[in-house]
């Protein structure tokens, strides 16, 4: 009963709202976001629609990666550059800012991996 409840619903939503709308929609709900207004909703929305434009242009190009939304896809560009924004730290002049070693003991090269200084990929929140 409730597999038919849940068709149904999805049934009359693709017949009032497109499919940009209905993809939209299961997003909000699969990632469980709230949206305070209409005009935050558009917003919103509008986001997801540019960042579904650049994901479909990247997986037409047929690399060898696949592309698909995330929890910030309905973010702008200013609030992920906000988010993600490094702010170097003030420069001292009096400091240097790497101090040069002897080059004679260091390898040619080093694996960053296998050294233990990479870490898988992590969700910082």
């Amino acid at each position: 009963m409730r597999t038919f409840i849940a068709a149904a619903v999805a049934a009359v939503a693709t017949a009032v709202m497109s499919e940009d709308e209905f993809a939209f929609i299961q997003y909000i709900a699969k990632h469980g976001k709230n949206y305070t207004s209409q005009a935050e909703y558009a917003e919103r929305f509008s986001n997801y629609m540019a960042m579904d434009a650049e994901i479909k242009k990247f997986n037409v190009v047929g690399s060898t990666s696949r592309h698909a939304h995330n929890k910030f896809s309905d973010r702008s560009r200013a609030e992920m550059k906000a988010m993600n924004g490094y702010i170097p730290a003030p420069k001292d002049s009096a400091t240097p800012v790497h101090q040069v070693t002897s080059q004679s003991n260091q390898p040619a090269s080093v694996n960053w991996v296998t050294a233990g200084f990479v870490l898988g990929i992590q969700d910082q929140g």
